[in-house]
């Protein structure tokens, strides 16, 4: 489990990060705070934890650094810290829903058709679901193609 940030340096927003006060992480931890404040990148550092994707941290670098970012965190497992480009330690079970969790996970549909305003959105939650959806959409698009040639062969 995560337990506290220790430190972010050269990472986005958070240049030279380090948090005050009581900052302990609970079992559920609620991140809130204005527009551009640094929480998209937060996430994509738990994220690049999480997957153990170095790319992610890197491409959120401060702009106009020349170091490289460097992050410490505190867990159950002991000091997980990030430089060089690599993460040291373990990363501790964790889950992130952020958009691209929704993008991964959930189909809302992709536009608004008469179809959609009957029958209102259809809601697929789940990798399973969303490749299905997609063998579903491929097939439908080539059952329309074929409807259209047979209606032009038959005039």
């Amino acid at each position: 489990m995560l337990k506290k940030v220790i430190s972010i340096s050269n990472l986005g927003r958070f240049e030279s990060y380090t948090p005050k006060g009581d900052t302990e992480w609970r079992k559920f931890t609620l991140i809130y705070a204005e527009n551009g404040r640094g929480k998209t990148t937060f996430t994509v550092l738990l994220r690049s934890l999480a997957d153990n994707n170095p790319s992610l941290v890197l491409g959120r670098a401060t702009l106009g650094q020349s170091a490289s970012p460097v992050i410490e965190l505190n867990s159950s497992s002991g000091v997980l810290r990030f430089s060089n480009g690599v993460w040291t330690g373990t990363a501790p079970s964790f889950l992130i829903f952020d958009s691209l969790f929704v993008q991964e996970n959930v189909h809302e549909g992709d536009h608004v058709e008469l179809d959609h305003r009957r029958n209102l959105f259809n809601v697929i939650v789940g990798a399973t679901g969303q490749k299905l959806n997609s063998e579903i959409s491929g097939l439908t698009r080539t059952f329309e193609r074929s409807q259209d040639r047979l209606g032009k062969s038959l005039m």
